[in-house]
This record gives structure tokens, sequence and C-alpha cells, in this order.
């Protein structure tokens, strides 16, 4: 498509960020030119015993959802605020968000930890004004949010 018309997908790739026993974590990444050329990436947390595609609650305590998710909240107002201060007439209501329990879905399993998103949303002649919606948490950070029953529950063994 890319050849007959400049538009379309010009690329693809996949990353594995953790293997470890049960658990397998992968970003695909889609690169794709119209307008603009833009990067899609897709986040994908399985169990490798069933093939099943893991989430928030499959990681992490029940009754503790709500605290990780108001950790993660006091994360992203920080750095919405750091761009509030240069940018928040131009930006406006745009930076009244806020990190939900939906956006537990958007993360990442490394060997140090998780990453967690909250996908802002902005036009794209606006999204170099973004704050910063990627957080990671350590192992240590999450200690009291992990399931020691999930597939986290030992994140200090080795890695295959």
């Amino acid at each position: 498509n890319f050849r007959e018309t400049g538009r379309g997908i010009v690329g693809a790739m996949f990353r594995v960020n953790y293997k470890h026993g049960d658990l397998l974590d992968i970003t695909i990444s889609i690169d794709f030119c119209g307008a603009y050329p833009s990067t899609f990436e897709h986040y994908f947390t399985f169990d490798t015993r069933t093939g099943d595609l893991l989430h928030a609650r499959d990681l992490f305590l029940e009754d503790q959802l709500d605290g990780l998710v108001d950790v993660l909240d006091d994360y992203l107002q920080r750095n919405i605020s750091l761009v509030a201060l240069y940018y928040r007439d131009e930006l406006g209501e745009d930076l009244d968000q806020r990190f939900t329990e939906e956006d537990l879905e958007g993360f990442t399993v490394t060997i140090d930890g998780v990453l967690f998103r909250h996908e802002f949303g902005f036009p794209h002649a606006a999204e170099a004004l973004e704050p910063d919606g990627e957080i990671f948490l350590g192992f240590e950070e999450l200690e009291g949010f992990i399931d020691p029953e999930g597939p986290l529950g030992d994140p200090e063994t080795e890695t295959d």
C-alpha cells in the first residue's frame, strides 16, 4: 500500500521486554505514514502456560488496585504540573486528566519493575507538548500491590 499511495504501514517489529517463568511480555511497534509519520505500540503480557493475555487484575492484589491507581496518579499529576507551568493557557482542559484503573491495562513488565502508561490523546500537532504519561515503578515500590500468588510473585529470580 505504501508503494502505491505513499501512505500506510512502513514497518513493524516486536520487542521482548520480559520472559521469566510463566510470563512473557512483548511490545509490537507499527510504523505508519499518512499525513504525518506515526508509530503505534501495542503491549501484551501472556501466561505462557495457557497462552492467556494477562491483565492488571492477574498481577496485582484486587483490594490494592485503588491504592496503586492513587500512587500512579500522584506521579502523573507531577508530570502534568511540569507542562502546565509553561503551557496551561495553550492546553487548558487537555491537562485536566487523571490516571484511572483503566490505565492499569497499559503496562509493560521489565526485569526491574513495571512501566504503566496514561495516553493523553493529544492531536498529532500538539503531541510534543504532552506531559510524560509513562510511569515506572520498581518491584520494591510495587511491594504490597503485587499478588504473591500471581505471575509476578517472585520477581527477584533470575530471568531466562
